[in-house]
């Protein structure tokens, strides 16, 4: 059977949560004799992993009339192709017509439309047409179970057509590593929920130590300001700061082999990748007490209240004067193991071939 999986989202040069995503299970599905692998992207991105003969190209989009051509494009040529299985994570989804033709599986990373911090880009109407679009598709994948619940709560879904498809990390625990010179690493984009802000301001009060703070993210909008408040709490408490935006993956995994202590303030998320790969390489995980990190952590990470300073203050202190008591290797083996791109991907052929 055919598998159409499409993302007109991905882009073969950014390093993001769900771009690996879309690598690791796509080079497992192309790998897997479950189905026969078509590969839908925009024009450029087709994947390293994918060869040319299961890949289709269509044109990208930055602009809401762009998108909009983009969804025609989609369904025209969905309606064209042979039946088959349909995994998407584009909205539009395709037209209704469209999607009587194939079983469909719509894939949402996280329902931020429904909190302060949307991104639909249509305001008030965002979270509506969210809801619309999950309501009414045949089957919902989700990246955790807290996201599963948002989708059943909030947009009227009927959980048996929710799927919980973790994201991963592949191979086994690699800690261990010594002399590890940043201090605190963080790796987010630059926008609101991703509370910045307030883990600088707390880093302002830690003042009885010099911190080597690695900050990694593309902007979304507040880099300048966070920099500035950086530079900020650099000239007042002295500790030094250092920015990466795109990075490659190589280069990614050197920078948390070489950090003590991963932190994630994080207000909102649906899953959290980066906290699963900072215990594969044996980092401190230190983060926001919100549900999903529960989920995340297997309950056992180094907890503070997001919105609180004074907290995420005295929980760094702590985390810092206490890190080799903290340390768990079992537990971040066990995190590592749980969260395997190869079990997530067999689970997921299976409930695709079940639905």
């Amino acid at each position: 059977m055919n598998l159409y999986y499409c993302s007109l989202y991905y882009k073969n040069d950014h390093v993001t949560g769900a771009n690996k995503r879309f690598d690791e299970i796509g080079i497992r599905l192309l790998e897997s004799s479950a189905f026969d692998l078509v590969c839908i992207v925009t024009s450029g991105n087709r994947p390293t992993w994918c060869p040319k003969e299961n890949c289709i190209e269509i044109s990208g989009f930055k602009s809401k009339l762009q998108r909009l051509r983009a969804w025609v494009k989609l369904s025209l040529l969905l309606w064209r192709l042979p039946k088959g299985v349909l995994y998407n994570d584009f909205q539009p989804k395709p037209t209704f017509f469209v999607l009587k033709r194939h079983k469909h599986f719509q894939l949402i990373h996280d329902l931020r439309n429904f909190d302060k911090f949307k991104r639909g880009g249509l305001g008030v109407f965002s979270a509506f047409f969210q809801k619309a679009q999950l309501k009414y598709s045949e089957n919902v994948v989700s990246v955790s179970n807290y996201t599963t619940e948002l989708v059943e709560n909030l947009c009227s879904k009927n959980r048996e057509n929710i799927i919980t498809s973790y994201n991963g990390v592949s191979g086994s625990y690699e800690g261990g590593f010594n002399n590890r010179e940043i201090d605190l690493l963080y790796i987010a984009t630059y926008e609101e929920r991703k509370n910045h802000a307030r883990l600088l301001e707390a880093l302002n009060q830690i003042i009885h130590r010099k911190l080597n703070i690695v900050f990694v993210g593309s902007d979304l909008g507040l880099m300048s300001e966070v920099i500035n408040k950086a530079n900020s709490v650099s000239a007042s408490a002295g500790h030094s700061f250092e920015f990466l935006d795109q990075i490659s993956e190589e280069q990614l995994t050197d920078t948390y082999k070489n950090s003590k202590i991963f932190c994630s303030p994080s207000l909102y998320e649906g899953f959290g990748m980066p906290l699963i790969e900072a215990y594969k390489y044996g980092c401190l995980v230190v983060c926001s007490d919100i549900k999903v990190f529960r989920e995340v952590t297997l309950n056992e990470a180094v907890y503070f209240e997001p919105t609180d300073v004074d907290d995420i203050k005295s929980t760094l202190e702590s985390s810092f004067l206490n890190y080799d008591g903290l340390l768990n290797s079992e537990h971040a083996k066990k995190v590592t193991n749980y969260f395997s791109w190869d079990a997530i991907t067999k689970r997921l052929i299976k409930d695709l071939n079940s639905k």
